[in-house]
């Protein structure tokens, strides 16, 4: 940590001496990252916060006089994605999405560069990813404490989110997070097209099972979503749930 504090010491210093130098400004927002993280590690919290949101500043302000640059969009992302999930472990979901609602918008105009590159993309679908499972976490739980609306406004925020991921890397967590949040949508939306929806999900939960046939994990999700499919679509009940047992018959673990 002694190291990284003079380093902040010296970054402050020539930063102070030569404000307008975007060098000197973006090694300060750095060092308050650098040292953010430590405090992070080691349990102090507010610390922490308060380092990643003066590297915020620095990187907003970097981004905003040259917009077009990829270096300053990245920095100003990864400077978001700390402060947003410094917000979401207090409990401040507000701040949170403002957060990561700008990270995402930045990892998008990286993702769609003249000359991007290929782990943009892929930082682009891994963090769309990880938002819209966070996004159905707290969707899930606002529909479990009967708080419908809440639910339904993170099911409809995320759903598009993970279609983006999608897009860029279905990659089997990918698309499970679509399918979960899929789910969701119909068991809080008396308005949405449930066939449409489900038949989606369906489709994202029986080609994972297809890859990985004896993924009992993921067999399982099949199976909970073909009962759910039975209830909330019952002119297709009989389908669904001989769909349902046919899989249980060839694999009587399941329950």
């Amino acid at each position: 940590q002694g190291y990284y504090e003079e380093g902040l010491k010296l970054a402050r210093r020539l930063y102070e001496a030569e404000p307008g130098r975007a060098d000197y400004t973006r090694d300060l927002s750095i060092s308050f990252n650098n040292l953010g993280n430590l405090a992070e590690v080691a349990g102090r919290t507010e610390a922490a916060q308060g380092y990643y949101e003066e590297g915020l500043k620095l990187a907003r302000r970097l981004y905003e006089a040259e917009p077009g640059l990829p270096a300053y969009a990245l920095d100003y992302a990864i400077s978001c994605w700390l402060v947003g999930d410094m917000a979401k472990r207090r409990g401040d979901i507000e701040s949170a999405e403002i957060a990561y609602n700008t990270e995402l918008e930045l990892r998008r105009c990286l993702r769609d560069h003249p000359n991007a590159q290929e782990n943009w993309k892929k930082d682009f679908a891994s963090r769309a990813n990880e938002i819209a499972w966070w996004m159905f976490e707290m969707g899930n739980a606002s529909r479990i404490a009967g708080d419908i609306a809440t639910s339904l406004r993170h099911a409809q925020n995320a759903v598009p989110v993970a279609r983006e991921s999608v897009a860029v890397d279905p990659d089997q967590l990918v698309r499970d997070t679509l399918a979960a949040l899929l789910e969701l949508q119909v068991r809080v939306d008396s308005e949405c097209d449930k066939a449409l929806i489900l038949n989606e999900a369906l489709t994202l939960r029986r080609g994972i099972c297809a890859e990985v046939p004896d993924n009992t994990d993921r067999r399982n999700d099949l199976l909970n979503l073909l009962d759910f499919c039975a209830s909330a679509l019952p002119d297709r009940r009989e389908e669904f749930l001989a769909e349902a047992a046919d899989i249980r018959a060839r694999h009587p673990s399941s329950p």
